[in-house]
């Protein structure tokens, strides 16, 4: 990052009022997501992007328990038709739901713990 980065994410942090690690993840969201630069970047455009963020010890039973809640969460009736089948093979494919064209998903590393961001597209 730049001297003027800083500058500006400094800004952005003070502006939220928070320099939480929650809200380095929701300002790389705006970032990355909708394209916001750091310059321009208001409070407005960090919270609005509609960003969720779930915490984990590993990426494979964190996508499996993300995949699931969003299921039920966006396709309540799908969901629970799913659940209530008897059939032994119908499944749900966690990875194609998430790489789903409607949502953005990206998985971060913090240190021993993993993030999943996920936002609507």
């Amino acid at each position: 990052m730049t001297a003027a980065e800083l500058l500006d994410l400094d800004r952005v942090l003070l502006e939220l009022g928070d320099n939480s690690r929650a809200s380095f993840l929701q300002i790389h969201c705006a970032v990355a997501i909708c394209g916001a630069a750091l310059p321009t970047l208001t409070v407005e455009k960090v919270q609005d992007n509609g960003l969720q963020v779930f915490y984990g010890t590993n990426f494979t039973d964190l996508r499996r328990e993300v995949a699931h809640e969003l299921f039920e969460l966006y396709y309540p009736e799908a969901y629970q038709a799913w659940q209530a089948s008897l059939c032994d093979g119908l499944i749900f494919d966690v990875d194609r739901f998430l790489n789903s064209p409607s949502l953005w998903v990206e998985e971060v590393k913090l240190g021993a713990e993993v993030v999943l961001l996920v936002a609507a597209q």
